[in-house]
């Protein structure tokens, strides 16, 4: 019984074959053939293609990281002297900068191309690396700090003298595959950079005398052997 349902079904197969080849002749089939495998192949072509642009695409993203810019203009009364006073003074940065708590630099200690110091984060426990990148007296200061091994941060101070005043342009630039997850933390502090730095040069313009003492404020000091602030 199971072998003549078996001959019945292939009987039927053949006879709707013949049907078919009967409807239209053999080279339109082979036509018809011909062009579904093309189909076919564009298909899986296609799929290809996009999957090595996303793997490409993938792999600079992670080799190379992602990086943002930003620049932050505000116009100050203070004099250019003294807000670069307040820029070069790097053991007090903490006294205006909304991300530093504090540095290992020296009172009286001019940033200089190469030099290496140290600052406490708001955000980080551990003290991060500082380099001073380039300096142009009275004009131009830049750093990059290394946070983290995934993120790198590139910070420019620029002063312009105008005939409306001084002006302070900040620029800060992240890269590495961290700074999408970063910069959403530190942007509230990143935008007030700029504002803070005007705010205590002019502060300082109105007392001549100086800044005041840190009452109650204990300074950060690195200590020389396990290089960590106390």
């Amino acid at each position: 019984m199971i072998q003549e349902k078996r001959i019945q079904k292939r009987w039927q197969r053949l006879r709707f074959k013949a049907r078919l080849t009967n409807l239209l002749p053999q080279r339109t089939w082979q036509q018809i053939a011909k062009w579904l495998q093309s189909c076919i192949h564009q298909v899986y072509t296609g799929i290809a293609n996009s999957c090595t642009k996303f793997r490409v695409r993938f792999t600079s993203v992670v080799a190379m990281g992602y990086t943002t810019e930003h620049n932050y203009w505000v116009s100050s009364t203070a004099p250019a002297e003294t807000l670069w006073q307040t820029i070069n003074n790097l053991a007090d940065l903490d006294d205006w900068h909304p991300l530093i708590t504090g540095t290992n630099a020296p009172r009286g200690q001019d940033a200089k191309p190469g030099l290496i110091y140290r600052a406490f984060s708001r955000y980080l426990p551990v003290s991060t690396q500082v380099f001073v990148e380039r300096v142009l007296p009275g004009e131009l200061l830049s750093v990059r700090v290394f946070p983290l091994p995934g993120i790198q941060e590139r910070a420019t101070y620029r002063i312009v003298s105008t005939l409306c005043g001084t002006c302070v342009l900040y620029s800060i630039s992240l890269s590495g595959w961290l700074t999408p997850l970063v910069w959403p933390v530190v942007k509230p502090q990143i935008t007030q950079v700029a504002t803070s730095l005007v705010e205590a040069a002019e502060q300082a313009t109105l007392s001549p005398s100086g800044p005041t003492s840190k009452s109650g404020k204990e300074r950060y000091r690195l200590h020389p052997k396990n290089d960590i602030f106390l």
